[in-house]
């Protein structure tokens, strides 16, 4: 299982999350997980891979529903192979441009981790019931991208409305600095260097080839049992998210 990310910069509105604050995980899919452990959650669920017209190379979008899902849930994941393809492509050491072609060429349950969830319920919700449930909204606005009214909660929830600004027609989710730092240290042991406490400018240069190649050297060190843990010959484990400021568009 790899992690590998990016900040995923888009038209739409910009939401910039606490670096300190938990995020609202709708349904346990959290920061980290890659496209099996979202089958896993939902193993009877109809899986359904979508084709956004912005989709770029790096972006990949599945729906997930059937009975006991309330609706429709679509997660938004990063593919990290088209860079590792790139990287094998000008790496110079032997070693790592093999690894970089068998990162490359890893599965889509293993490869593509997720960046955001979108609930859409099966009947519109009263925007009420949110307030009640997390208070008043720390920001309003309308999206760039269709000008749909929306609420938005530092949690990482932001709540699509209809007209009359009352309904809300479907739910997004997103993670913070703080709950990527977490999920780092309880799977791999450690925070990388982008996630910590940093300005936004040294995020944005990280080398997250690197981070992950350093990444791989640490855990194929610490256990020589394949079956279990990858080593840096095997498929990556995991990616780099190094968003402060998450961008969504619709899809």
């Amino acid at each position: 299982m790899w992690i590998m990310s990016r900040l995923f910069a888009t038209s739409a509105i910009a939401i910039t999350l606490a670096a300190n604050a938990s995020a609202e995980i709708y349904l346990g899919i959290g920061p980290l997980d890659t496209l099996a452990d979202v089958k896993l959650l939902f193993p009877a669920a109809k899986v359904e891979r979508r084709q956004p017209a912005w989709a770029q190379p790096t972006d990949a979008m599945f729906a997930f529903a059937g009975s006991g899902i309330s609706g429709e849930i679509v997660v938004k994941f990063y593919d990290g192979r088209p860079m590792y393809l790139k990287a094998s492509e000008t790496e110079q050491d032997l070693e790592r441009r093999e690894m970089y072609k068998t990162w490359a060429n890893a599965s889509d349950d293993e490869a593509l981790t997720v960046e955001w969830v979108r609930w859409i319920p099966s009947e519109p919700i009263p925007l009420k019931r949110f307030v009640a449930k997390y208070g008043e909204p720390d920001e309003s606005g309308f999206r760039d991208d269709n000008m749909r009214p929306f609420r938005q909660w530092k949690r990482g929830i932001l709540a699509n409305l209809d007209d009359d600004m009352k309904i809300v027609t479907d739910v997004e989710f997103t993670f913070t600095p703080a709950d990527e730092r977490s999920a780092w240290q309880q799977k791999h042991g450690f925070v990388p260097e982008h996630l910590k406490e940093a300005s936004a400018e040294e995020n944005e240069t990280s080398n997250v080839v690197e981070e992950a190649v350093l990444l791989a050297e640490r855990r194929a060190h610490v256990s020589t049992d394949c079956s279990r843990v990858p080593s840096a010959r095997r498929a990556p484990f995991g990616g780099l998210r190094f968003s402060r400021l998450v961008r969504r568009r619709g899809g």
